[in-house]
């Protein structure tokens, strides 16, 4: 699932983590649930809209391999090297 969050910056993406955990964690399910979340914030340098997207799924991936009930941002500054 994606969620856009416009007028949202990366500083502000762990707090609305934070806060779809929170609800994970006290539904009541029949086995524990976990959420793990990929977030990016538009840059003027990409292209389009589906850039974006796709760093975001890029840190999502990044937050499974590190373990559950995790957040990564990707950031721009991170795409040199």
């Amino acid at each position: 699932m994606a969620v856009l969050l416009p007028e949202t910056d990366a500083a502000q993406a762990p707090l609305v983590a934070e806060r779809f955990q929170w609800h994970a964690r006290s539904a009541q399910t029949p086995v524990g649930v976990t959420v793990s979340f990929g977030a990016a914030t538009w840059s003027d340098d990409f292209e389009s809209p589906a850039e974006v997207i796709r760093h975001a799924d890029q840190a999502l991936y990044s937050a499974k391999r590190a373990g559950r009930n995790r957040l990564v941002v990707w950031e721009a500054e991170r795409r040199a090297g």
